[in-house]
């Protein structure tokens, strides 16, 4: 489950080249980068990006908040319904395996 395969890149026509480029250097590591997540929530059961960030080693919680709607949409996680508030004091979404 380490490597999933996306096929859509996350770039809009009206982006400028330099967001196209870098939504195309995102497929290099995007199924890479949903499969670290993945495995992180299967192991805790659920978290929010900080708390999954705080336990990988290689992403932040920029870079899981990035692929959260992809695992959404594969069907593997899903919003718990529950928020738990960040350390700047903001809610996020708690995420779970579905």
């Amino acid at each position: 489950m380490e490597n999933i395969n996306f096929a859509t890149v996350h770039a809009r026509k009206s982006d400028p080249i330099t967001s196209k480029d870098a939504a195309r250097n995102a497929e290099k590591f995007a199924g890479t980068h949903a499969g670290h997540i993945y495995k992180l929530l299967t192991e805790y059961v659920e978290g929010t990006t900080d708390e999954l960030a705080s336990r990988s080693n290689k992403l932040t919680s920029a870079q899981i908040a990035r692929r959260m709607n992809d695992l959404v949409a594969l069907g593997l996680v899903c919003p718990s319904g529950r928020v738990k508030r960040s350390d700047s004091g903001c809610n996020e979404t708690i995420w779970t395996v579905v």
